[in-house]
């Protein structure tokens, strides 16, 4: 039995856990398929200069905080959670007092 699928508003989709981890795991895996490619690959071939620039400022960070997303997810939602909800608070209006 599935559980009840909570009410969104229109325009808006919620992503389910399952659904997060695996395009974490995808994006995760292709880029560290470009990261082992380039490491791999014979001396003459890897002298992109762009392609090792590329891969050193954005294909390691991205392994390692996709990493530590596949390996802290719950913890990670929980903290997303708890950062929406507090922004939730601050962003309601404040009640207007009134001078009778």
């Amino acid at each position: 039995m599935t559980a009840p699928s909570r009410p969104t508003s229109p325009g808006t989709r919620r992503s389910s856990p399952r659904l997060v981890r695996a395009w974490v795991r995808v994006l995760h895996l292709a880029v560290g398929a470009a990261l082992a490619t380039y490491v791999y690959l014979p001396s003459s071939l890897a002298a992109a200069d762009v392609l090792r620039v590329l891969l050193a400022v954005v294909g390691v960070p991205l392994v390692v905080v996709t990493g530590l997303l596949l390996w802290k997810q719950a913890q990670a939602r929980r903290l997303l959670a708890r950062l929406r909800a507090r922004g939730r608070v601050l962003a309601a209006p404040a009640p207007v007092a009134t001078g009778r």
